[in-house]
């Protein structure tokens, strides 16, 4: 059935006027991570004033993030204070193995979410005494992909890769490896 006039589908034999109108495009140019970067600006600023050295671990899930972070937390407990913000789609398994450290851990669930974001990074942090930190570390959700995009206001992106993995994770998650300042094997 025509749409136009509604002839049947025995053929046309008459023709349709051209209705469309002529198309418009209009351009928005908005930097669609202007809000995050604004809030990470406000957490770098943040961490600055409090003068806590901040990294932000970057891997696939079960690389081995949470086992280097305790390493490290139960090495060096003596000569840095730590805190750690745990990232994670669900669960508090990570924070509470970190909290086992004798660190400060706060776990930030993400749901549905792959990454953690400036904003949540910003009231993660609501649950510290930022007066008594040096470090912070968060440990990102695992993931290669959607945390590459996101500032959280980290003086560091430290990506976390497993030999396991294979070799070809950073030609296959080149913008993580090249926004990383750190690169881990593990």
């Amino acid at each position: 059935m025509c749409i136009d006039c509604g002839c049947g589908p025995s053929g046309h034999d008459h023709q349709h006027k051209e209705t469309e109108a002529p198309r418009k495009t209009i351009s928005v140019e908005e930097d669609i991570l202007s809000k995050n970067n604004r809030l990470a600006a406000g957490n770098r600023a943040l961490f600055a004033r409090q003068g806590i050295f901040t990294l932000n671990l970057v891997s696939s899930p079960g690389s081995g993030k949470t086992s280097l972070l305790e390493k490290t937390l139960v090495d060096l407990k003596n000569e840095i204070n730590f805190a750690v913000l745990e990232g994670d789609q669900q669960t508090t398994n990570d924070a509470d193995r970190i909290a086992a450290t004798g660190t400060p851990a706060h776990q930030i669930n993400t749901g549905a979410g792959c990454h953690l974001d400036a904003h949540m990074v910003g009231h993660g942090l609501e649950h510290f005494d930022l007066e008594t930190i040096q470090m912070m570390m968060i440990e990102n959700v695992g993931n290669l992909v959607c945390p590459a995009s996101f500032d959280l206001g980290e003086d560091f992106k430290v990506t976390l890769l497993s030999v396991t993995e294979g070799e070809d994770k950073p030609l296959k998650y080149p913008p993580l490896f090249r926004d990383s300042e750190i690169m881990l094997i593990n």
